[in-house]
């Protein structure tokens, strides 16, 4: 006879309790190896972070709260994967169905790739406030805006202003390459004056040839983290100029180029297409003077206004 096999037990993924309670159990063991190594008492800690001896007995239990991991971090004096590991073991403390505290899987690009695109760069700055350890409304009222439409921004349903980036670059101390990736995720969602399309050449190619040089000229502007009305008075000019400038109203000067370059920052090669397409633009507009010129000869009737003032061209970048 053949001996049937036993039932094996099949495992099983331990429940979202288990996994709070190891979480707590973790930060009881690394706090109290934390308290031992930086060799300050109870008391001393207590005093530091401002809370009662027994409120801290409680968070060295295991019971920590999200307003004490900053606290602790300095009074502890953790580095920043320390501190991130913390924060790992809080959230799982609290939110156990999720191993990774969410926020901060949008630290993870290809993870972020996933998601719904308008809601990208709002996810990516939770995530930059949350490894901040900072509050929204905290957030908020540091760069002026209001809390509930500061919430609206992380949920995707406001786009991130360009007028602050720099502020949040700031509060966050991000770098340059993740102000910028935020201001990628955040522009093609901004009004058209404030968005980065002419970064794209195939985009910029598939535009009427007289708008592409203002179409880039915005799209550096708006790298660089200028608004309109910023960027203007930068030049020394009328946000109309500008505007009339990357609208391809108004073709931009060459003598120009090089103020334009300084202050957007732009390499030689961005430079020279700048200048390239400002050309077309200029001849696309010399062009239409001409056609209007011989237009008003043949009907033979005289304009109310001199052809002067009608091709006068509005106050230039930087004075005459």
């Amino acid at each position: 006879m053949v001996k049937k096999p036993m039932d094996q037990k099949v495992p099983t993924n331990p429940s979202n309790e288990q996994i709070a309670a190891q979480a707590r159990k973790e930060i009881k063991s690394l706090l109290t190896a934390w308290k031992k190594r930086c060799g300050k008492t109870h008391a001393d800690i207590a005093y530091d972070i401002s809370l009662s001896e027994s409120h801290l007995g409680e968070i060295l239990s295991g019971s920590l709260s999200f307003g004490n991991i900053m606290p602790l971090s300095i009074c502890l004096s953790l580095s920043s994967e320390e501190t991130l590991k913390l924060l790992e073991l809080y959230s799982q403390s609290r939110e156990a169905s999720k191993p990774l505290y969410a926020p901060l899987k949008a630290l993870d690009r290809a993870w972020l790739a996933t998601q719904p695109p308008q809601k990208q760069a709002g996810l990516l700055l939770r995530a930059f406030r949350v490894r901040s350890f900072k509050e929204a409304k905290q957030v908020a009222s540091e760069i002026h805006i209001e809390t509930p439409y500061f919430n609206e921004i992380e949920n995707g349903g406001h786009p991130i202003p360009i007028s602050k980036m720099r502020v949040l670059q700031t509060t966050f101390n991000l770098s340059d390459e993740e102000l910028a990736e935020l201001n990628r995720l955040a522009a093609p969602f901004r009004k058209p004056t404030d968005r980065m399309d002419a970064l794209d050449a195939q985009w910029l190619a598939d535009q009427p040839p007289e708008k592409q040089a203002g179409l880039q000229l915005r799209a550096y502007r708006v790298r660089v983290y200028k608004t309109t009305k910023e960027f203007a008075a930068v030049l020394g000019a009328t946000e109309g100029y500008l505007s009339a400038l990357e609208t391809g109203a108004s073709p931009i000067p060459s003598e120009k180029i090089a103020i334009l370059q300084a202050h957007l920052n732009l390499s030689p090669a961005e430079t020279n297409q700048l200048e390239t397409l400002s050309r077309t633009c200029r001849r696309w507009h010399e062009e239409k003077r001409v056609a209007m010129r011989t237009s008003s000869t043949h009907v033979g009737t005289a304009l109310p206004f001199s052809q002067s003032d009608l091709l006068k061209e509005p106050l230039a970048i930087g004075g005459r």
